[in-house]
C-alpha cells in the first residue's frame, strides 16, 4: 500500500495587479530629415545587360565633339581659382599625390613662361627707347648752333630758314636715326619690317580708313584746341607755337613752298616709318591693341610741347589701326599727309587773305571730315568689323627648366592672354623709356610759360 504524505493543500497565489501603460507615441525626427535609402544586400550586383524587349528600336545619340584635353596645370588653375587661391590637396588613392606635385610643378613652370612674357616686353621697350633716346639727342645737338650764335638764332624768324630746318631736321634726326636704329632691332632678331605694300582688304576698305583716320585725327585736333584754350585761360600759355602768325606775314612766296614741303611731305613719311614702322611693327607680336598704344605714347611725346603732345598722341591711335587693319603704312602716311596739308592750305590761305579767313576755312574741312569720318566708321564697322589681331600664343621656354618627370610643357591654350595695362606696364618699366619721358616732358614745360 501506497504511502501519502498528508499535505495539506496551498491556496494559489494570486497574480499582482496589472497597471495601465498608457500609449506611447512614435519618436518624431527633425524638420528636414530623410530617411536613408535602403541598400543593396552585400554581394548584390546589378543588371547591366538586361536586353530590350523585342522590336525596340534605340535611337543614336548626336554626335558630340570631345572636350580639348587638359592637362594637370589647367585642372590647378581651376581648382586654385575655386578656391579662393589656395591650393587643392589630395589624399586618397596613392596616384593623388604625384598629381598633386605635377599640379604644383606645371604651376610653377606656367608663372615662369608669365614672367619670362612680361621681361620680353619690358626688354623690347628699352630697345626701342634707346632710339628714340638717341633722336631726342641728335635733336638736341643740331639746336646748339642756335644756342651759341645770335645770328643763326635770329634766321629762325625767317619762314625758309625755319622750313628747311624741319627738313634737315626730319632727314637727320627722325630718318637716318630710326634707319639706323632699325638695323639694330633686326640684330636683336626683332620684326622691323616697313609695310610699304599694296594695302590689304581692297581700295574700298582702306579708303574708308582713310576717311575715318582723317576724321578721327580732326576731331582729336578740335578736342585738343579746347583744352590749350582752356590752360590760356588759366595763364599758361605754349611758347612753341607763338609767333608763327607774324613769321607767316613775312614770309615770301617760295618760303611757302618750302614750307609746305617741309611740314605736309617730308615728316609724315620719315615719322610714319619710324612710329608706325620702327617701333610699333616689333610690338605687334603682342598684340596689335598693345603696339598701336605704346607707339601712339612714343609719337605724342616726340613732338615735344604740351599743345601736341595730346593731339599726336590721339592720332597715333587713329593712325595705328589703318596700320594694323590693312599690314601697310600706306594708309597712315595718306591720312598724315592730309592732316598736315590741310594746316598749310590754311596757312596759305591766311597769307594771301587774313588770318580770319583761313582759320574758317580751316573749320569747315575740320568740321565736314568729321561728319565723314564718322559715316565712314560706321560703314567700315558694319562691313568689315574693329577686331585687332589677339598677342600670338608663342611664350618662350621658362629660363630654368623645371626637373620634374611628369610636368609636361604647358600647350599654347593653356598660355594666359595678358591685359592691355599689364604689357604697357611692362613696356614702360623700361629704363630707357623713363628717361625718354621724363626728358620730353622736361623740354615741354620749358617751353610753358605762366602769366596771371
Amino acid at each position: 500500500m501506497e504511502y501519502t504524505p498528508n499535505t495539506p493543500e496551498r491556496e494559489p497565489v494570486p497574480a499582482p495587479p496589472q497597471t495601465q501603460v498608457p500609449p506611447q507615441m512614435p519618436p518624431q525626427q527633425p524638420y528636414g530629415y530623410a530617411p536613408p535609402a535602403a541598400q543593396p544586400p552585400y554581394g548584390y550586383a546589378p543588371n547591366y545587360t538586361a536586353q530590350p524587349p523585342y522590336g525596340y528600336a534605340q535611337q543614336p545619340a548626336a554626335w558630340q565633339p570631345p572636350y580639348p584635353p587638359q592637362s594637370a596645370a589647367a585642372v590647378y588653375y581651376q581648382q586654385t581659382q575655386a578656391n579662393a587661391g589656395a591650393p587643392q590637396y589630395h589624399y586618397g588613392p596613392a596616384t593623388m599625390p604625384a598629381m598633386n606635385a605635377q599640379y604644383y610643378y606645371q604651376e610653377q613652370q606656367r608663372k615662369q613662361a608669365r614672367r619670362a612674357r612680361l621681361k620680353e616686353i619690358t626688354a623690347a621697350g628699352t630697345a626701342l627707347g634707346l632710339i628714340v633716346l638717341a633722336s631726342y639727342l641728335v635733336q638736341n645737338a643740331m639746336s646748339i648752333p642756335l644756342l651759341i650764335s645770335q645770328k643763326v638764332y635770329e634766321l629762325m624768324d625767317h619762314l625758309g630758314f625755319y622750313a628747311g630746318y624741319n627738313i634737315f631736321y626730319s632727314a637727320l634726326a627722325i630718318g637716318l636715326v630710326f634707319y639706323i636704329g632699325g638695323k639694330f632691332l633686326r640684330g636683336k632678331k626683332m620684326d622691323t619690317t616697313l609695310l610699304l605694300n599694296k594695302p590689304e582688304g581692297g581700295g574700298y576698305k582702306t579708303l574708308l580708313l582713310v576717311l575715318f583716320g582723317l576724321g578721327g585725327c580732326f576731331a582729336a585736333n578740335f578736342a585738343t584746341s579746347y583744352l590749350s584754350a582752356f590752360f590760356e585761360m588759366l595763364g599758361f600759355t605754349d611758347q612753341s607755337t607763338s609767333g608763327m602768325m607774324e613769321m607767316l606775314n613775312n614770309a615770301q612766296p617760295w618760303e611757302l613752298i618750302v614750307s609746305t614741303v617741309g611740314t605736309a611731305l617730308l615728316p609724315p613719311l620719315t615719322e610714319e616709318l619710324a612710329m608706325r614702322g620702327i617701333v610699333m611693327q616689333p610690338l605687334r607680336k603682342y598684340g596689335d591693341a598693345f603696339a598701336i598704344l605704346a607707339s601712339a605714347f612714343c609719337f605724342g611725346l616726340f613732338h615735344g610741347n604740351f599743345t601736341q603732345i595730346p593731339f599726336a598722341f590721339l592720332c597715333g591711335l587713329f593712325l595705328g589701326y589703318a596700320v594694323c587693319a590693312t599690314n601697310s603704312l600706306m594708309p597712315s602716311i595718306i591720312i598724315h599727309v592730309g592732316v598736315n596739308l590741310t594746316s598749310c592750305v590754311a596757312e596759305i590761305i591766311s597769307y594771301y587773305a587774313d588770318e580770319d579767313t583761313g582759320n574758317r576755312v580751316y573749320e569747315i574741312i575740320m568740321y565736314a571730315m568729321m561728319a565723314v569720318g564718322l559715316a565712314a566708321l560706321l560703314l567700315y564697322a558694319k562691313r568689315f568689323g574693329l577686331r585687332l589681331k589677339k598677342e600670338e600664343k608663342t611664350a618662350p621656354a621658362p629660363a630654368a627648366p623645371l626637373a620634374y618627370p611628369s610636368a609636361a610643357p604647358l600647350a599654347a591654350y593653356e598660355r594666359e592672354e595678358f591685359t592691355l595695362g599689364e604689357k604697357f606696364r611692362s613696356f614702360m618699366k623700361s629704363p630707357a623709356v623713363i628717361i625718354v619721358t621724363v626728358l620730353y616732358l622736361i623740354q615741354a614745360f620749358m617751353q610753358v610759360s605762366y602769366e596771371r
